[in-house]
């Protein structure tokens, strides 16, 4: 497997993995793509994406809340999951514990 990361500080990545020709295809809990995510520079312009989004008439599917980072999910025309995301700079992430657990420490309006 081959991890792509634009640097260090991030808490995303892409995988790439060979599966060979005998994988089965894109099923629940099987190789796959699994959504495709752009992360934001700040949370104000996540807020402007889904208000850009709701106004041009396409639904946000969830709002993920996921500690260090928050996110909201769309369905492109092939029902791939698009993901757009703002995450906290590295320096503020918790010292200890899941950086992934708790909950979005600033106030957002999504």
């Amino acid at each position: 497997m081959v991890f792509l990361s634009a640097h260090d500080d991030s808490s995303h990545e892409l995988g790439l993995m060979t599966v060979g020709s005998a994988a089965s295809g894109p099923e629940e809990d099987r190789v796959g793509l699994y959504h495709v995510g752009w992360q934001l520079s700040d949370i104000s312009e996540l807020e402007g994406i889904r208000k850009r989004l709701e106004a041009s008439g396409v639904k946000v599917t969830g709002v993920g809340d996921h500690g260090i980072s928050i996110g909201i999910y769309v369905k492109d025309p092939d029902d791939n999951e698009l993901e757009f995301y703002y995450e906290l700079p590295k320096e503020e992430w918790p010292e200890t514990g899941d950086l992934f657990s708790g909950k979005f420490p600033h106030s957002v309006d999504l």
